[in-house]
């Protein structure tokens, strides 16, 4: 009881107070590490998040449209929208019907896609602890209490049954998910490597994304740089599902620090195209991505000298430097 009224009191001084912080300034410093420790790590976040799940419910016109990608003979991906811009994925055997769900935060969606199209859920990815992506682990250990929910040791998603370490290979219907560690946007991070088709599949949560990666919440750049290094090793063929639609967002960021980069305005063009349809931009092609995102060409001197720093500055700096400005970034709409 305590706790919950401690929880409650410093979310309401932090309501109170953040106005004066933003006119002060201190919005960022004071109040965002306190407002991140209660999403993050009480259970006021998930409260937040089935908030969030009500105002969003399976009803509702999805964010975007989206079509199956078949992988290989027997393997199908079926993106899942839900809220504001999050995917989940059904990861499906079609010889079988079964299927693994990646980060299906909200319950009502999943099953609603799991009828629709007609598949039995035997296991669950989950990629970190934010409630967005881990927020749906209560009701499946309800609703579905044999099927096992994977996450990173590290993180400790909530609801989770079985915790991974790096380098685990996990194998559920002729699948082979290989966990990758990629601390960065939290400790704990982990991206799934679908390597068992062909071509091969990366779930890369909120650690990669369509022209960008994901902020930097619980580690430093230095952190983040290598595990953005880790998914450049990766097989250039390589398909990428992200967890959120920030496509548009990310490559108007991109163009503005890379203007002379064809293949971004390249790429820019095909997501205009897509979201004023309204449809879903993943996957991505890893070996495409090397070209136009900026967090994956920190080497790049064009874009060190956009960012106006000098020419023998680290790639890490180069990340550092990235990353504050698009924190600043505003989309056009």
């Amino acid at each position: 009881m305590a706790v919950y009224a401690w929880t409650v009191c410093a979310c309401l001084s932090l309501l109170i107070g953040g106005y004066y912080m933003k006119k002060s300034g201190l919005l960022f410093k004071l109040g965002f590490p306190i407002g991140y420790f209660l999403y993050a790590k009480t259970s006021l976040g998930y409260f937040y998040h089935q908030k969030r799940v009500k105002k969003r419910p399976a009803s509702s016109a999805p964010h975007s449209k989206v079509e199956p990608v078949a992988v290989d003979d027997s393997i199908v991906i079926y993106p899942v929208p839900y809220l504001e811009d999050n995917y989940a994925y059904l990861v499906v055997n079609e010889k079988t019907k079964r299927a693994v769900a990646v980060d299906p935060a909200h319950h009502a969606v999943l099953l609603g896609a799991l009828e629709k199209y007609g598949v039995t859920l035997v296991g669950v990815l989950v990629t970190h602890k934010h409630w967005d992506h881990a927020g749906g682990n209560y009701e499946l250990r309800k609703t579905f209490p044999h099927v096992p929910i994977y996450g990173g040791r590290k993180d400790l998603p909530a609801g989770t049954t079985h915790f991974v370490d790096p380098g685990v290979d996990i194998f559920i219907e002729e699948m082979n998910f290989h966990a990758i560690w990629t601390p960065g946007h939290t400790v704990g991070h982990i991206v799934y490597f679908l390597k068992s088709t062909t071509p091969p599949c990366l779930f890369s949560g909120d650690h990669l994304f369509i022209g960008g990666c994901g902020k930097i919440f619980e580690d430093n750049p230095e952190v983040m740089f290598q595990s953005l290094q880790a998914i450049k090793e990766l097989p250039s063929d390589t398909l990428i599902f992200p967890g959120h639609e920030y496509s548009w967002s990310n490559l108007q960021f991109a163009l503005i620090f890379d203007p002379h980069n064809v293949n971004v305005q390249k790429k820019l063009d095909n997501i205009k195209k897509l979201r004023l349809k309204r449809q879903a931009t993943a996957p991505a092609v890893l070996s495409e991505e090397l070209q136009y995102n900026p967090f994956l060409r920190t080497d790049s001197v064009a874009l060190k000298e956009t960012l106006k720093l000098k020419a023998n500055v680290s790639q890490v700096d180069v990340l550092r430097k990235l990353r504050q400005e698009k924190d600043k970034f505003k989309a056009a709409a």
